[in-house]
């Protein structure tokens, strides 16, 4: 039996989090490609501010997702929550 774990977004996971979003099938139909670089994800995940909020899951210590929810407001914005969700699938 598989487990999903899931705990805060740490720096260190970058490089995970860069694989599930590089996955064409968990990108399919959405608006986030081109896809960020691996450095790019490096300086998204070591800045930390107070009105963001991001988790993964992994299975057998394997990060397969990653959830993030900010807050911003831009002046063209109505809703001012923000999120992101992506999850590496596969056929069990």
């Amino acid at each position: 039996m598989r487990y999903l774990v899931v705990r805060r977004c740490e720096p260190e996971d970058y490089r995970a989090v860069h694989v599930v979003y590089s996955s064409p099938q968990a990108m399919a139909e959405t608006l986030g490609v081109p896809y960020f670089s691996e450095q790019a994800w490096r300086e998204v995940l070591a800045r930390e501010r107070d009105d963001d909020f991001a988790v993964v899951t992994c299975v057998q210590g394997e990060v397969v997702g990653h959830l993030a929810l900010d807050d911003f407001l831009a002046a063209v914005d109505l809703y001012p929550v923000n999120t992101d969700v992506c999850a590496l699938v596969d056929d069990v």
